[in-house]
């Protein structure tokens, strides 16, 4: 008999368990719970198996609680106080191999060796990358870009034009063999008198090592 008091206050303890056994007592079943609260059954499934991630928020489950009380005729204040401590209880692991195995594996990948090891790649990536953006320079191609015209072939009937367009900060540009201002961006604006018939624009471009690239333009005027 002890032992058996025992088993049913644990189950009492338990919202699931207390609700089940008042449906149970009055043999019903769980879908004619359902249709006499007007709760859908899965709702009901996953409150009397205390799978509480799986109902609607709480006000809707405490009115679910309360009409399910009424109905087989249970304390619905002790049903609500089980409701609130069994939201409050920590959710157990139920899965320990699952969980050990997850433990052991993250202890693997962030073990302090391979810390060292991705500290150690990413700061050589990172002076690979440092090192190239400072070298490059010195063997490639001063940058060039002309906004405007904005092709290299164009054609107008205008006798004056704007060239303007960019280079690498720190570079020169001579346009037609005369040295252009050029801003602390690299952006630079030069006025261009056009003649009847063909205009060759001739671009020379020094970066900051001595790299020099040479452009030509051909703008016709009508």
């Amino acid at each position: 008999m002890k032992s058996i008091f025992k088993i049913r206050k644990f189950e009492e303890e338990n919202l699931g368990n207390y609700l089940r056994a008042g449906r149970e007592k009055l043999s019903l079943s769980r879908n004619e719970i359902a249709e006499q609260i007007s709760v859908s059954p899965r709702h009901l499934k996953a409150l009397e198996e205390n799978e509480l991630a799986k109902l609607p928020p709480e006000i809707y489950v405490k009115g679910i609680i309360s009409r399910y009380c009424d109905l087989v005729y249970l304390d619905k204040t002790k049903a609500l106080h089980f409701f609130e401590k069994n939201k409050l209880a920590p959710k157990s692991d139920n899965h320990p191999v699952k969980s050990i195995i997850a433990h052991a594996w993250f202890g693997k990948i962030f073990s302090y060796r391979n810390l060292v090891i991705s500290v150690a790649f990413l700061f050589l990536i990172t002076s690979v990358f440092y090192i190239f953006k400072a070298i490059y320079p010195m063997y490639a191609k001063p940058y060039f870009s002309l906004i405007s015209p904005d092709s290299c072939r164009s054609q107008t009937n205008q006798n004056k034009l704007e060239l303007n367009g960019s280079i690498q900060p720190e570079s020169k540009i001579w346009i037609n063999d005369e040295e252009s201002l050029v801003d602390k961006e690299g952006h630079f604006n030069c006025p261009l008198f056009l003649k009847n018939g063909e205009n060759l624009v001739r671009f020379k471009i020094m970066n900051k090592f001595g790299k020099e690239r040479n452009e030509e333009c051909v703008i016709y005027k009508n």
